[in-house]
């Protein structure tokens, strides 16, 4: 290890220690200056972990949804990817509770159908583009903050016995499992392809699929 001093400090610094500091640069970067494109957080007066005006992350910068056309199945679809449960209520006139935004409106007439992993995936106007839309129509939300799964999810379980005590078991390997009519099923796999597959992994997060049987 070598010691060096800087302005009276001793630091030491090892070989190991060098590589966690590396390890870590990134998680400490992302953490500490911005978050990534897509990501949603509920911001403004009295806002909580539950409701508040919702923002979207683009380009090291935070902006405000414009309320056209935004309605329930688009507020179910944010509170989902905020990680919380189904949306308990929804407004384009936040100014009244939570304040009018201050950023860029960033996103425009959302249509989601509601099965979305996130909001981008839904349709819009496309993101930073000129708008007519002021942040008297930014929108707010509110969440429940019980998880439940909702009509047209899919999951991978990972309950059969060959992926039980496999070295390989990972929470992107598994049965893809439907949710419809209140209970979880199997997907049948006639006339699944690489299409449908690579749809599954979007719909759970992923960017698409490795391998599909």
């Amino acid at each position: 290890a070598h010691v060096r001093e800087y302005s009276g400090s001793t630091f030491m610094m090892t070989l190991k220690g060098f590589f966690l500091l590396a390890a870590l640069a990134p998680w400490l970067l992302g953490s500490a200056w911005g978050e990534e494109n897509g990501d949603l957080r509920l911001a403004g007066y009295g806002a909580s972990s539950l409701a508040g005006r919702l923002e979207v992350a683009w380009n090291g910068d935070w902006g405000t949804v414009c309320g056209t056309r935004f309605e329930n199945h688009a507020a179910g679809v944010a509170c989902r990817q905020l990680g919380l449960g189904h949306a308990v209520s929804y407004s384009t006139t936040p100014a009244i509770r939570y304040g009018p935004g201050t950023g860029a409106v960033l996103l425009e007439e959302v249509i989601c159908h509601g099965n979305e992993s996130h909001l981008l995936r839904c349709i819009h106007s496309g993101l930073d583009t000129p708008t007519s839309c002021q942040h008297d129509s930014d929108v707010s939300i509110a969440c429940s903050n019980v998880t439940t799964p909702y009509s047209g999810q899919v999951r991978l379980s990972r309950e059969s016995p060959s992926q039980l005590g496999s070295p390989s078991h990972s929470n992107s390997l598994g049965r893809v499992e439907f949710y419809f009519r209140r209970q979880w099923g199997p997907l049948c796999s006639d006339g699944l392809g690489e299409n449908e597959a690579n749809s599954i992994c979007r719909q759970l997060g992923y960017i698409n699929a490795a391998s599909f049987s």
